[in-house]
């Protein structure tokens, strides 16, 4: 029996010939260039990533290692990663390159004046992650960009938190934070004993008078260091507004209760929270293909939905839930600062600034 094309058939084979166009161009879209590809099949060999960070919680640590996994499609690889303090990922560095056994590939942190040490004494291996060309919005506020040599991957701002239970208002401006009827109501993140603090005090010194911060003196605040003790205090109302309250908190217990947080018309500091790869890294290939993942729009998606960071990406889709508690880069004022040319000695006059005004 001879079959007879139909209308019907020939349709069904027009589809299926499109559907495997379409395929192979989907294909060829996703096939990696000759630079990736290289990385792919060095990281291979290598076998394993080592790194440091104080940012990434275990569930976010997880969900961008298999993510990192399956898009380069690599092979029993394994990771070392290491989560610190700030401070801590600063010291352990630092002992590392003094004993000449560095034991991390790739490190994330925020210290500006670390990372600047880093390069000048030629701890950090250049490299052009072809991603870093999405990061400007952070170094045109002023944080500093290490070029090849370490990048702002995430933006850092302490600013009002608040628990609407308690609290009717929204405080979507720093003079509002100053009202006396918040007597008695408030946090101040202790600048005296927290680098990010002092900075983002530096930092709001510059929109914000003297008279601002007497005004919130006298408000007799509670002085607190972590943002997680921070959050937990204004949570249960103890304290219901945080001056310096971390964003990312609020949007971690989002399911059980409402904080509401803001970014104040006038202005908010960011700091950068920047990544490098170490100049006598074990795995070079894994560090700069791992650089390439973190800093690509896949990395910064994972990360945002994770840990509600400011991504340093400025072309990233919106995402309303996060957007709740920290809103894209481009939606904030940052308040420009020229960060490399702060020095020890503005620090130390910042502090007896604060000591004078804020007396305990």
């Amino acid at each position: 029996m001879k079959l007879v094309p139909t209308r019907t058939t020939a349709t069904l084979f027009a589809l299926l010939a499109a559907s495997c166009l379409s395929s192979t161009a989907a294909f060829a879209q996703s096939a990696p260039d000759a630079h990736t590809k290289a990385l792919m099949e060095g990281a291979q060999k290598e076998g394993q990533l080592a790194y440091i960070d104080n940012l990434m919680a275990p569930e976010s640590r997880k969900a961008m290692q298999e993510a990192f996994v399956k898009k380069y499609g690599l092979r029993n690889f394994k990771f070392k990663p290491y989560l610190l303090k700030s401070s801590e990922v600063v010291a352990r560095v630092s002992q590392e390159l003094k004993a000449d056994r560095v034991s991390a590939d790739w490190v994330l942190v925020n210290v500006a004046t670390f990372w600047r040490k880093l390069e000048s004494s030629g701890a950090l291996m250049k490299y052009c992650s072809p991603e870093y060309k999405a990061f400007t919005a952070l170094g045109e506020s002023g944080i500093p960009d290490g070029g090849c040599y370490f990048k702002a991957a995430l933006g850092v701002a302490f600013t009002p938190m608040w628990n609407p239970k308690y609290v009717k208002e929204n405080l979507d401006s720093w003079e509002k934070l100053a009202d006396p009827k918040y007597k008695g109501q408030m946090i101040f993140s202790d600048p005296l004993k927290g680098a990010v603090y002092l900075d983002t005090y530096i930092g709001l010194r510059t929109i914000l008078p003297v008279s601002w911060f007497k005004k919130i003196a006298a408000q007799k605040p509670f002085y607190l260091v972590r943002s997680t003790d921070i959050r937990d205090k204004v949570m249960t109302g103890e304290y219901p507004i945080a001056t310096l309250g971390y964003a990312p908190r609020a949007y971690q217990v989002r399911n059980s209760v409402q904080l509401d947080v803001s970014y104040p018309k006038e202005g908010s500091v960011v700091l950068g929270s920047f990544a490098g790869i170490m100049a006598k890294a074990t795995h070079p290939n894994a560090a700069k293909l791992w650089t390439d993942f973190f800093f690509s729009k896949d990395g910064m998606e994972i990360l945002r939905k994770n840990e509600a960071v400011i991504a340093g990406r400025g072309d990233l889709p919106p995402d309303p839930e996060v957007e709740k508690f920290v809103p894209s880069i481009s939606k904030i004022k940052i308040v420009k600062f020229d960060w490399d040319k702060l020095t020890e000695k503005d620090r130390k006059a910042a502090r007896a600034e604060f000591e004078s005004i804020f007396t305990r």
